[in-house]
């Protein structure tokens, strides 16, 4: 299954067959956030199926912004012998509110107000999937469901 949005000329596939449309998530988040932030490394999880991405702030290197995502073997049946495909999701973005407002209002949530969204659980539901910006302990976190 492929779930794509297509805001502003840009198309974000938030669940996939192909690995590299996380990246593409993930990079647009940095690219509008309020700081500059650099690609610094991702890694799997170990014995999971989730991966991670984290971008760190060039001026202050304590600050991270990271996003998850999952890889599902779709149409895996160990009793047929079946791997299955693999299909990747977007799961979730922590980082600052500042960082991550400017892609949940382009791109998830037009219509969202920074002063609403700032102080409560703002959702979103698009294609069927519902979408989240809330404070999570220390960080805020953009989440797909």
């Amino acid at each position: 299954m492929v779930l794509a949005f297509t805001c502003s000329a840009q198309t974000f596939k938030f669940v996939s067959d192909n690995v590299n449309d996380m990246r593409t998530i993930a990079d647009s988040i940095v690219s509008i956030a309020k700081r500059t932030y650099k690609y610094s490394s991702e890694t799997a999880i170990k014995d999971s199926y989730v991966s991670k991405l984290i971008y760190v702030n060039i001026a202050d290197t304590t600050d991270k912004l990271t996003v998850f995502y999952s890889k599902m073997m779709k149409g895996a049946n160990s009793a047929l012998e079946l791997t299955g495909t693999p299909e990747y999701s977007f799961h979730t973005a922590y980082g600052k509110f500042s960082d991550l407002f400017p892609f949940w209002k382009k791109y998830i949530n037009p219509t969202a107000d920074i002063l609403t969204a700032s102080h409560e659980m703002n959702e979103a539901t698009l294609n069927g999937k519902r979408f989240y910006l809330r404070e999570s302990p220390g960080q805020w976190e953009i989440s797909m469901h």
